[in-house]
């Protein structure tokens, strides 16, 4: 009796995540991009700790990206996009890479037209150049740690937190500020 109870919760639950992440994606008026909320689960209150919990660091360029949809095993109506970026290493910050590019995973991307990003982590852009805070989660992929504060954007040679570029992203990086530091200098302060 109790495992039928706990098996209906569990379907009403999907239902309605399902039908809320329908009605947000329909309801879009004229739009081409979907913005959906997310909060991350570890805010990290410093650099240290960032550097501290990343597997490596390095700064690249971002080469391309392939979007897909992720494949569930029960259907929905929306899908939810993955996009693998392909990253040329220009500098190793921390830790031990043997390739010149990885492969960094972000859910979200451009697809059919279509542009589905969390909010205050916008796709990254071809030729972008980028220090990103990295986890491995398998032998050949990693992933950005803190979404938005594991990931800084370098323009005339100086580094900016997300949050300084895209106003979305300020709620997570507000206390990662650069303002427009050198680079040597960013790198400088992760390396202490």
């Amino acid at each position: 009796m109790n495992r039928l109870i706990l098996m209906m919760i569990s379907f009403l639950a999907i239902i309605s995540i399902t039908t809320a992440f329908f009605i947000m994606y329909t309801n879009v008026p004229n739009t081409s991009e979907i913005i959906i909320d997310a909060d991350w689960v570890n805010l990290y209150p410093n650099f240290k700790e960032l550097a501290d919990s990343s597997d490596l660091i390095i700064r690249g360029v971002v080469l391309n990206s392939i979007s897909y949809k992720l494949e569930l095993s029960e259907p929905v109506s929306t899908p939810l996009l993955l996009t693998n970026y392909i990253i040329k290493i220009e500098e190793i910050i921390k830790g031990y890479e043997d390739s010149e590019t990885i492969n960094v995973r972000m859910t979200g991307g451009r697809l059919d037209g279509k542009v589905i990003s969390i909010r205050g982590c916008p796709p990254m852009k071809e030729g972008e150049t980028v220090i990103l805070f990295l986890k491995r989660f398998t032998k050949d992929n990693y992933y950005i740690i803190g979404g938005p504060q594991g990931r800084f954007i370098i323009k005339g040679g100086k580094v900016y937190s997300l949050g300084e570029i895209y106003p979305s992203a300020k709620k997570y990086t507000s206390h990662l500020k650069t303002n427009g530091i050198p680079i040597r200098e960013f790198i400088e302060s992760i390396e202490q």
